[in-house]
C-alpha cells in the first residue's frame, strides 16, 4: 500500500470504528454535552433540541434551526422572527410560518435550536484536522452565497498550503464552486484562531484514543464570535487521494 491507502485505512476502517464506540458517535447534540462535561468553558451555539416550534415561537426572535445529520446547503434554517408565529428564513429568502416549521420538523431525525454566530446568516467553517494528538492542518470555508464559496487550508503555522501540493488537478470536481482564496486566514482574528486551535486539542485530547479528528467550528468575522460545531472523524476531504508527498511532510513526520 501507499502512503494514502494506509491513510485511508487508518481513518476509514480503525478510526471509525473506534469513534463508532463512543457511547455520543455521528449524534451532534450528545457530543456537544459530552464535551461540556470535559470542558465546561467551552464555547457552542446550542440552545435546545427541538419538541415543537409552538413551545419556542413566544422567546425566540433569530436563531438557527437544523438537524443534527444536516448539511448547511439543505437542512439549515436562519430564521428571524417578523411577528407571531411567522419568521423569515434568510438563507431561501422565504416567509414561512409555524406550521412550515413543525412540519420540516418533523422530517428531520434530531432537530435542535442554536444561536446565531455573528451578523452573517453563514458565517465561516474552520476545519481543524489533528492526527495523534497534533494538528496538521486546518481549513477555512466561506459560504455566502453572494461574495460566493470559498476555501483555503494552512498549517500549523498558518502559512497557506497550495490546494496542488495536497490533491491532484481536479478532484473535487463537484465542488468547483469553492474557489481557492489564500488571504481567508487575514478575516480570521490572530487571538481568536489560536483559541479555536488551542481548543481542539482539547477536544481531542478528551476522545479516548482517537487516530484522527477533524474538529469543526462556526466563526463570524464581523463580530469574531465562534462556536464548537462538530466533529468530523471520517472527512470527505480526505476521501479523495492526497498526494503522498503531502502526507510525509504534513502528516507522518
Amino acid at each position: 500500500m501507499d502512503n494514502y491507502q494506509k491513510l485511508h485505512k487508518l481513518i476509514f476502517d480503525y478510526n471509525k470504528k473506534i469513534y463508532s464506540s463512543f457511547p455520543f458517535c455521528w449524534e451532534k447534540i450528545k457530543t456537544i454535552k459530552y464535551l461540556l462535561e470535559k470542558i465546561p468553558d467551552l464555547k457552542t451555539s446550542f440552545i435546545t433540541e427541538v419538541k415543537s416550534f409552538s413551545d419556542i415561537d413566544s422567546i425566540l426572535t433569530r436563531f438557527v434551526f437544523k438537524d443534527t445529520h444536516g448539511h448547511s446547503g439543505n437542512t439549515v434554517y436562519v430564521l428571524d422572527k417578523i411577528k407571531d408565529r411567522v419568521y423569515k428564513d434568510n438563507i431561501r429568502n422565504i416567509i414561512v410560518d409555524v406550521n412550515y416549521l413543525n412540519n420540516i420538523s418533523s422530517k428531520f431525525k434530531q432537530p435542535f435550536i442554536e444561536k446565531c454566530i455573528g451578523s452573517n446568516s453563514l458565517p465561516y467553517d474552520i476545519k481543524v484536522h489533528i492526527f495523534f494528538g497534533r494538528i496538521c492542518f486546518f481549513y477555512i470555508y466561506e459560504k455566502d452565497s453572494k461574495k460566493g464559496y470559498g476555501k483555503s487550508r494552512y498549517d500549523r503555522q498558518c502559512n497557506y498550503i497550495n490546494y496542488n501540493l495536497m490533491f491532484y488537478p481536479n478532484i473535487f470536481k463537484g465542488h468547483l464552486h469553492f474557489k481557492e482564496r489564500k488571504t481567508l486566514i487575514d478575516d480570521i482574528d490572530k487571538a481568536v484562531l489560536q483559541e479555536i486551535l488551542d481548543y481542539s486539542l482539547k477536544i481531542f485530547n478528551n476522545l479516548n484514543g482517537l487516530y484522527y479528528c477533524s474538529v469543526d467550528w462556526l466563526y463570524d468575522p464581523v463580530s469574531n464570535e465562534y462556536a464548537f460545531g462538530e466533529l468530523t472523524p471520517t472527512p470527505y476531504v480526505l476521501s479523495k487521494p492526497v498526494k503522498n508527498k503531502f502526507i510525509k511532510d504534513y502528516i507522518s513526520k
